[in-house]
C-alpha cells in the first residue's frame, strides 16, 4: 500500500512538473515577452513578465485579471458574408483584450493598474507591423460569435468543436462556445508559430469548426 501511494505521488508530481515546465518556458522569449530583457520589439522597463497584461489587483474582468486599458476606437468594420448567421462582437468579448494592443490604437504600456511603479514602453504602438490588425476586420476571421448560433441550419459547420486543444476560450474562468482570438491562438505559448493552439497542417484548425 505504501509503495503504491509512493508511485501515485511520484507520478502526480512528475505530471505537475511537466505541466509547469511546458508552460513556463513558452511565453518567455516570445513576442509577448515585453520585459526589459524580453524578445519583443516593444520593451518595458520592468522585468516582470506577467504584469504587462495582468495585475493581481484592480484588473478588468474581460479577461483574467486583465491589466491593459481597453481600446476606445469603436467603429470596427466587421467581416460579413452571405452565409453568416451570427454577428461579430469586437468590444465585449475576451477578444477585446487582444485588440487592446492589436488594433494599433493604444500603446502597449497603457495599463489599468500599476505594479512596482508601473511600466513604460515609451508610448509605442504597433504601427505598421504585421501584429497591427487595425480596426478594419472585413478581411479577417470574425470573433465574438457563438458556434452554436453559427451552426444552426448550416451544414458547412461542425457545431461547437470538441477538440480540447481548440476550445480554449475562457471568460471568467468558464469555457464558452464563442469563437474568439483565443480559439485559434494560445497567447502564452508560442511553441507553434503565431501562437497557434495546434498545427494547422491540412487546415486542422479550420476543419475543427468548418465541415469541408
Amino acid at each position: 500500500m505504501r509503495s503504491r501511494l509512493f508511485v501515485v505521488l511520484a507520478v502526480a508530481i512528475t505530471v505537475m512538473a511537466l505541466g509547469v515546465s511546458a508552460q513556463a518556458g513558452t511565453l518567455a522569449g516570445s513576442k509577448h515577452d515585453l520585459r526589459s530583457t524580453g524578445a519583443s520589439a516593444y520593451k518595458g522597463t520592468s522585468d516582470e513578465i506577467c504584469l504587462y497584461c495582468h495585475s493581481p489587483h484592480n484588473g478588468s474582468t474581460i479577461a483574467p485579471l486583465w491589466s491593459h486599458q481597453l481600446s476606445a476606437a469603436g467603429g470596427y468594420q466587421a467581416y460579413t458574408s452571405t452565409t453568416m448567421s451570427a454577428a461579430s462582437n469586437y468590444t465585449s468579448g475576451v477578444s477585446a483584450a487582444c485588440l487592446s494592443c492589436h488594433d494599433g490604437t493604444l500603446a502597449t504600456g497603457n495599463l489599468l493598474a500599476t505594479v512596482n511603479g508601473g511600466v513604460d514602453i515609451g508610448g509605442i504602438v504597433l504601427g505598421a507591423s504585421t501584429a497591427n490588425l487595425g480596426t478594419d476586420f472585413r478581411n479577417d476571421h470574425p470573433v465574438g460569435i457563438s458556434m452554436t448560433t453559427a451552426a444552426v441550419g448550416d451544414p458547412t459547420m461542425n457545431g461547437a468543436p470538441t477538440d480540447p486543444t481548440v476550445v480554449r476560450t475562457f471568460i471568467n474562468g468558464a469555457i464558452t462556445d464563442a469563437v474568439e482570438c483565443a480559439s485559434c491562438h494560445r497567447v502564452h505559448d508560442n511553441t507553434i508559430a503565431f501562437f497557434l493552439v495546434k498545427s494547422n497542417a491540412g487546415s486542422a484548425i479550420c476543419i475543427s469548426c468548418h465541415a469541408k
